[in-house]
């Protein structure tokens, strides 16, 4: 995937917005972009370089990124982090099992 940065936003669809709804209803890969405030325990997670998976799990978080992982969620989703090599966003792959 090619670096794109988006700097008005804390989370940035990197892929098709509507192919974020056809993966929650049938299942697929969506990509976005994150900044740390999003999600802080990425900042000292090892491995986090060279990316790691992490389960989509529902929290009471508030958020934009929070309210679309708790969607994940619901679906047994999960998605993989991976530090970008400027400043502190986070490209993120999510993947979302078909029903």
């Amino acid at each position: 995937m090619s670096w794109l940065r988006c700097d008005a936003m804390s989370v940035c669809h990197l892929s098709k917005v509507v192919n974020f709804d056809s993966a929650l209803a049938s299942g697929g890969t969506h990509s976005f972009q994150i900044t740390l405030d999003e999600m802080l325990e990425l900042e000292n997670m090892p491995g986090i370089e060279l990316g790691v998976e992490i389960a989509c799990v529902y929290s009471d978080r508030k958020g934009v990124w929070a309210g679309i992982v708790n969607q994940m969620a619901e679906k047994g989703g999960s998605c993989w982090y991976k530090r970008l090599p400027v400043g502190t966003f986070y490209e993120v792959i999510c993947t979302i099992p078909q029903p």
